[in-house]
């Protein structure tokens, strides 16, 4: 007996697109008809298991199918920070699936004594016996997007790559990371610009190594940025030095690492609104008492950007556009050399070596106190 995978998706796929596996069974124990199959899906990096229950074949074809990007972006998501200061962050994860077909049978109960995640699709029936089992090849779920027009994924499992759009921007006085995803079955690697280099952390995952400042200092134009061990490469593109007040944006890209792009503020608009009232009506009208008292109030300032920048710049934009998680480091502004998350909003328009760009961000102060 056993089982066969038909269709399942590529060895690194993103999670946010479906996860289709279809499979079958040679198995010839009671009726068809009967069998049920219960997934496992399991990290290889974790403690994290989620259980489909009771999965139906289609009775024509005797196929089972099953869409597993929900549940991966579940076991992703759970407990999920991209922490900088620690060397394992799970923006990829391994994972295999464990199947077992059975002809309407309950499971054991120590089967299903997982912790973390218990999904109950299905209501159960009692059944007779357990038919066949299998376990997958494993495979790497992304937490990440990909769209039609963007570029065929190029990780391969046994090699460090970058995690990022082709060319990055870097820019004096800030931390400027870099994401690379770093199976464990490699050698450690580094970080290499011109002559300084700087180790990687081996994680299981995604590994994150911040440029030195001699590392930025080297880099005055279009340069090349290197994984020592397999000459794999980016580029990284200074901003203006001469320019004051710098806003850093921070961006959650859609391979599944971080990304920064830099710009100066052209204005800021400060707003009032959403002002709350009450009543007043405590007074006689020659006592000349204001009907309505002032409780709170909403208050947001909209920073204003644009600017032009080379065209090798505009994928590293688009992600940005494109990206579930934004944030800004304020420093030169206000001193605070921390991020924040805001709404930011933008677009651009290509010219043949440039492109132009527009951004707003703004920043509410939603949470005001009241009198």
């Amino acid at each position: 007996m056993a089982i066969t995978i038909l269709k399942q998706p590529a060895l690194f796929f993103n999670c946010t697109n479906p996860a289709i596996f279809e499979f079958t069974t040679d198995a010839s124990i009671g009726n068809f008809d009967d069998y049920v199959c219960d997934v496992f899906v399991k990290s290889l990096y974790t403690n994290k298991t989620a259980v489909i229950r009771n999965v139906f074949p289609n009775t024509i074809t005797k196929i089972f199918s099953l869409n597993i990007a929900d549940f991966l972006k579940s076991l992703q998501l759970k407990d999920f920070d991209f922490i900088f200061s620690e060397t394992k962050n799970l923006a990829i994860e391994k994972f295999n699936l464990e199947f077992n077909i059975r002809d309407n049978n309950l499971p054991s109960p120590e089967v299903f004594s997982y912790n973390d995640y218990y999904f109950d699709n299905f209501v159960f029936t009692i059944g007779t016996s357990s038919v066949d089992t299998d376990t997958s090849e494993p495979f790497y779920s992304i937490l990440g997007e990909k769209t039609l027009i963007d570029k065929a994924n190029t990780l391969v499992a046994n090699t460090n790559d970058f995690l990022t759009p082709e060319t990055i921007e870097v820019c004096n006085g800030f931390k400027t990371s870099v994401s690379v995803w770093q199976n464990e079955a490699v050698t450690p690697d580094f970080l290499l610009v011109d002559i300084y280099q700087e180790s990687i952390p081996q994680p299981k995952g995604v590994g994150t190594v911040f440029l030195s400042d001699d590392q930025t200092a080297s880099i005055n134009s279009l340069t090349p940025i290197y994984l020592k061990n397999n000459n794999k490469k980016i580029y990284a593109y200074p901003f203006n030095r001469d320019c004051v007040d710098i806003i850093q944006f921070r961006f959650y890209n859609s391979k599944g690492g971080f990304s920064y792009f830099y710009a100066v503020a052209k204005s800021s608009n400060e707003t009032r609104s959403k002002v709350t009232f009450y009543e007043n009506d405590y007074f006689n009208e020659n006592e000349n008492n204001s009907a309505q008292v002032q409780s709170s109030s909403e208050f947001s300032n909209k920073l204003e950007f644009s600017g032009i920048k080379i065209i090798e710049l505009k994928p590293l934009f688009s992600d940005l556009l494109r990206s579930p998680k934004i944030e800004m480091n304020l420093k030169q502004l206000n001193g605070n050399d921390y991020f924040i998350e805001t709404e930011v909003t933008g677009t651009s328009a290509d010219q043949y070596t440039h492109f132009d760009f527009k951004l707003s961000a703004t920043i509410k102060n939603t949470g005001n106190f009241k009198l």
